[in-house]
């Protein structure tokens, strides 16, 4: 009878864990696209940001946004939007590190956080996800829908806050942009 207690309280212990790590991720996760969600990033953002004021890391961040999303949602319906933005998260895991974040940042906006990267470094790893965004195209009804991403890349200066880095990756995202779409934009 002991040993039939142990093994359902051993069972009841398991399937407990279980349940907190589906409610951490839950906490923590943008529930279409399985990136972080912004509270997340912030809050790995703020500890990078300390661990760079004690070394000489670089880290670098990338904002992303969809282009034209608001057509694709218009013309196709948002659960073909949904697919986009689950097809880039998908594409965005696959292109880069493991050391490095991801985050649906807002609406179609994707926050890439890329660790011990310089701005030239955090550049070519937004063309290299630019490029082969454009060689996936995702099927909608037998027609092939191009996707696009316009980027904007942002090294952290040292004793730089994290939201001040967040603003300069926009303006190079807004300068992508301005500049036709589907680039890769410096802050600097």
């Amino acid at each position: 009878e002991l040993s039939g207690l142990n093994t359902a309280l051993r069972e009841e212990i398991e399937e407990r864990k279980h349940a907190e790590a589906r409610l951490e991720r839950a906490a923590t996760s943008d529930y279409l696209t399985g990136l972080l969600n912004r509270p997340a990033m912030l809050k790995l953002l703020e500890q990078e940001t300390e661990r760079v004021r004690r070394t000489t890391e670089p880290y670098s961040l990338v904002l992303a946004d969809i282009d034209h999303f608001k057509r694709i949602n218009d013309r196709y319906g948002h659960a073909v939007g949904d697919q986009a933005l689950a097809r880039i998260a998908e594409l965005l895991r696959a292109s880069l590190r493991r050391q490095d974040a991801i985050c649906r940042w807002g609406g179609d906006e994707l926050l890439i956080f890329l660790p011990e990267t310089a701005l030239a470094g955090a550049l070519e790893a937004a063309e290299k996800i630019r490029l082969r965004l454009a060689d996936m195209p995702l099927v909608v009804q037998g027609e092939e829908l191009h996707l696009s991403l316009s980027l904007g890349a942002a090294e952290a200066a040292r004793d730089e806050a994290v939201t001040e880095v967040v603003r300069r990756a926009d303006e190079a995202l807004y300068r992508a942009k301005q500049g036709g779409r589907n680039r890769v934009a410096s802050s600097a």
